[in-house]
């Protein structure tokens, strides 16, 4: 009899996304080509993907039918936004704009939130303080935890 364990459950800021799209060669490209053969469920909002959307149009216009074929054609899988009470509750801990990633993160039991904001995610005192249900981690530093 054959096991199965768990696929693990991956939030993905905005800036991992960004990278895969705008770079082949890179950490974030390799988690979302080989979420599927590896087990992984990634994890995403419309705000994260309208955040993508934004920063292509202003500095990689060229890149938006790439980031449309992702959308299409790669396991991602887009919960509906956290409610505003959700937010609220992490707005003084994190920017105003990155409270709805821990949300969602939250909302979407995630094992890991993937992210490039050291800022405000990364380096984070208060945040690392807190006892969420999930780790913060570079693309990288997941890649050399969970595919080595």
């Amino acid at each position: 009899m054959v096991v199965r364990k768990r696929a693990v459950r991956i939030f993905l800021d905005s800036s991992v996304i960004f990278a895969a799209v705008i770079s082949s060669s890179g950490g974030s490209f390799r988690l979302l080509t080989e979420s599927k053969t590896r087990n992984l469920k990634l994890y995403v909002t419309r705000y994260v993907i309208e955040e993508v959307d934004r920063a292509l149009v202003v500095k990689y216009q060229e890149m938006q039918s790439t980031f449309q074929y992702y959308l299409r054609n790669l396991p991602f899988l887009i919960i509906k936004n956290p409610s505003a009470h959700l937010v609220l509750k992490y707005i003084n801990i994190v920017s105003q704009e990155d409270a709805p990633i821990i949300a969602a993160s939250l909302k979407s039991r995630a094992d890991y939130l993937l992210t490039f904001d050291r800022k405000h995610f990364l380096n984070n005192k208060t945040l690392a303080k807190i006892k969420l249900p999930f780790s913060i981690m570079t693309p990288g530093d997941f890649i050399q935890k969970h595919f080595l």
